[in-house]
């Protein structure tokens, strides 16, 4: 991760969707979020710094799947 956007990595994730002022994207993120964590067995979104490349590949096939 480039240095410019090592403190937005320690943002804990409810800020970034309180900067959201429009519901239905807070919403949407809030729930693909979710979606994403059981998908990959995360346990937390702290652990989603721990997501490779291949994990996102296999997270956008199932996407593309349903």
């Amino acid at each position: 991760m480039g240095t410019q956007f090592a403190a937005l990595s320690a943002m804990p994730q409810a800020e970034w969707f309180a900067n959201l002022r429009n519901r239905h994207p807070r919403e949407n993120y809030e729930r693909d979020s979710r979606q994403c964590l059981a998908f990959t067995c995360l346990g937390s979104v702290e652990q989603l710094r721990e997501v490779t490349r291949p994990h996102v590949l296999a997270w956008r096939d199932h996407l593309h799947g349903r």
